[in-house]
């Protein structure tokens, strides 16, 4: 396998936009794919972090003994 050693390796951007299949950038490309499964793209948990902050808002603002308990032990702690 011909290897360009002007790429850097390791990294899924070589892997992708560089069509390198090294064991190095194949790995890496691997590794984000197994996060990416388990977590979601990085839009989707902005999307999820957006809409819990607005439930979190609304608990707050309309009903603060609902946010009391659920901080409670959290204060505790």
């Amino acid at each position: 396998m011909y290897i360009n050693k002007n790429l850097r390796h390791g990294i899924r951007t070589t892997y992708i936009k560089d069509l390198c299949r090294c064991p190095d950038c194949k790995k890496a490309n691997s590794e984000y794919l197994k996060k990416y499964r388990r977590t979601g793209s990085p839009e989707t948990q902005y999307e999820y972090q957006k809409v819990a902050r607005g439930a979190l808002d609304w608990i707050i603002n309309n009903r603060p003994d609902i946010y009391k308990q659920l901080t409670r032990g959290l204060q505790d702690g």
